[in-house]
């Protein structure tokens, strides 16, 4: 057995990032205009319709990866006011698998599939308005790697996305950090994430909160894991009292912990 996820790609916006994480998503990559999250595996059904979800909100074209054991991959595409299309990375390993045939009977297989998925894929670029390499899509329809989700990430490329993260150099222990665009505070005030003295972003273990780095590496004031109640909505909380009380933060952060262990 290898590697199950789910990918959901979509246009970065931070009220919709707020509902991923509800949602169960783990975000992978927040950089520039697009998002990546990381789902827990469901149907393929409940993957097209997260996907469908996402571009219906957005307004934009957005992307479903569906890796099942390693061996092959679903890719979903979605543009608003479209049905949602479908994408067998190595479609031969999907015939003895129940979510395998549900997928080929709505993706292109047999002579001649490759051509029909690369229009489909470099369709969707377009679409997303995404400068698509169409050799390096082709490359990946041909891969036969022994795990699908290293196809699965140079697809990605491939379409024009950036290749998914390592650690932050400057953040230290982030994989993903939200330092720009607009965040939603718990009044419903808008702040400009590039301004605030404090950012956060997801970890190994969860997520934690930083103070805002001119280039130079910093360590987190603090961390909230998950596994320990609800650590999304705890850091939140602990980054709003971050802005309105900058210079206290080993306190705030001492008083949260103690409510979530009260």
């Amino acid at each position: 057995m290898g590697t199950s996820l789910t990918w959901l790609v979509a246009r970065r916006e931070s009220s919709f990032e707020d509902v991923m994480n509800r949602r169960g998503g783990r975000a992978v990559s927040l950089q520039d205009a697009w998002m990546v999250f990381e789902f827990p595996l469901r149907s393929p059904g409940d993957d097209a319709r997260l996907v469908e979800d996402a571009s219906a909100a957005n307004g934009e074209p957005s992307l479903g990866i569906r890796v099942q054991d390693g061996d092959f991959a679903i890719v979903m595409l979605a543009v608003p006011g479209s049905e949602v299309s479908y994408v067998l990375l190595q479609p031969e390993a999907a015939t003895e698998d129940d979510e395998g045939l549900w997928a080929l009977a709505r993706a292109p297989h047999g002579p001649g599939w490759n051509e029909r998925a690369e229009a489909a894929l470099l369709g969707w670029a377009e679409a997303a308005g995404l400068t698509a390499s169409r050799q390096a899509v082709s490359d990946v329809l041909a891969s036969r790697s022994a795990d699908v989700v290293v196809d699965a990430e140079e697809l990605l490329v491939a379409l024009g996305l950036q290749r998914l993260p390592q650690e932050s150099p400057v953040y230290q222990g982030a994989l993903t950090i939200q330092d720009h665009g607009k965040a939603q505070l718990s009044n419903g005030r808008l702040v400009d994430m590039a301004k605030v003295p404090y950012v956060w972003g997801h970890t190994a273990e969860g997520f934690s909160i930083w103070p805002r780095s001119g280039g130079a590496p910093v360590a987190p004031v603090a961390h909230f894991r998950k596994g320990e109640g609800d650590a999304y909505h705890a850091m939140r909380a602990a980054w709003e009292e971050l802005l309105v009380h900058p210079q206290e933060p080993m306190k705030r952060r001492l008083r949260l912990r103690r409510r979530l262990q009260g």
